[in-house]
């Protein structure tokens, strides 16, 4: 019940694809919207299936990542994330693990199944919804769930 409030939800601000007219009348969504629709389907999170639609090779070459940076907030450690503008447009089979590879080698102790899906989220969510963000913040205390939930979070799901 409660994964399909989430469906309706995201559906009701647009940020999941509903099949409204036929597909051969429906005009293709851009390879970003591919990406965030074929993560919400995922029951594993991840952000690199094979989506229809995605290019290859990439759209932009690496880097992805300009930077990263630990801090402390008063909830705990948060990993400031950094994009290349390259890392914030494109799109292509794979790019997310190239991306997370990249945030692995600034910061090795990155490595939990709960910041990459963090990361993943980010990946696919806000690089539509908020383009310009300065930094993405990954926190190792928050919680590990669904896609669903994740984008419903704004990538934030409790600690």
């Amino acid at each position: 019940m409660r994964k399909h409030r989430m469906v309706g939800l995201l559906a009701a601000i647009g940020l999941l694809m509903a099949p409204a007219v036929p597909a051969e009348a429906a005009p293709a969504p851009s390879p970003m919207q591919a990406e965030l629709d074929a993560y919400l389907a995922s029951s594993s999170g991840s952000a690199d299936l094979p989506f229809p639609g995605l290019p290859w090779p990439p759209t932009a070459r690496g880097p992805y990542i300009d930077r990263v940076q630990w801090v402390q907030l008063g909830s705990g450690p948060s990993l400031q994330i950094y994009p290349t503008a390259a890392g914030r447009r494109a799109t292509g089979f794979g790019l997310p693990s190239a991306a997370w590879r990249e945030v692995l080698a600034l910061a090795p102790n990155a490595a939990t199944p709960g910041m990459r899906s963090q990361f993943d989220c980010h990946w696919v969510f806000v690089r539509i919804v908020d383009p310009g963000k300065a930094s993405w913040n990954l926190e190792p205390g928050r919680a590990v769930v669904g896609p669903l939930e994740m984008v419903a979070t704004a990538c934030n799901p409790p600690f």
